[in-house]
């Protein structure tokens, strides 16, 4: 499935799981197989934007990364936040 599509049905599962949260019931197992069986982060859908991160390396010690901000809203237009999470 396409990074577009997976955001747009993320989108729904995501307001399906709050629905069925808000009504006090179970949200179906298709709702939760989509989350890999993890309740859905608050903030919104993971989405993959692989193929617009481009990697930047100053030195040796450090890991670089730009994101063409641009590509990013022509690419994903619902997208809002971006999280950068960088361990070793």
């Amino acid at each position: 499935m396409d990074s577009f599509r997976r955001m747009r049905n993320g989108i729904k599962m995501k307001a399906a799981y709050d629905a069925c949260e808000q009504a006090g019931i179970a949200a179906p197992p298709e709702v939760y197989q989509f989350f890999d069986d993890v309740e859905p982060d608050p903030a919104g859908v993971e989405v993959d934007i692989e193929d617009i991160v481009r990697r930047v390396s100053p030195h040796d010690m450090a890991d670089g990364y730009e994101i063409d901000l641009v590509e990013l809203a022509q690419k994903y237009p619902h997208v809002k936040t971006v999280r950068f999470v960088n361990s070793y």
